[in-house]
């Protein structure tokens, strides 16, 4: 069950949105660079906007929940995409960073037919 956000001037959700930040670009270049990135071909080029970020306690103090809202355009192929919606997640505390327990992405426009836009979020 979710409490109040923590606070935005808080040192630990700064740290957690940094920490965010940055898995969220290890794990992107990864996939990309894996032989397995078939739909990048050729490979896309996307730029992306964060904002609305919230952070939350869980009952398990180890754990928070992250909410935020983000609009990514992708250009492929001479065709530009844009994606917006908001993303959960519940991180684990662990020694050095956190561990994401869950990720999940909601697409404003998720009742429409779309482009496989997994490699992109």
């Amino acid at each position: 069950m979710l409490e109040k956000p923590i606070g935005s001037d808080s040192e630990s959700a700064e740290e957690i949105i940094s920490t965010i930040g940055q898995w969220i670009d290890e794990d992107r270049v990864f996939r990309l660079k894996s032989e397995f990135a078939w739909s990048q071909q050729p490979r896309s080029r996307t730029t992306r906007i964060v904002s609305n970020i919230a952070v939350f306690a869980a009952e398990d103090p180890a754990v928070l929940m992250v909410r935020s809202s983000f609009m990514v355009t992708e250009f492929q192929a001479g065709d530009f995409r844009t994606y917006t919606g908001w993303s959960g997640h519940k991180l684990r505390e662990t020694r050095a960073s956190f561990e994401i327990l869950v990720k999940q992405v909601n697409l404003i426009d998720c009742d429409q037919n779309l482009r496989n836009p997994s490699i992109i979020l």
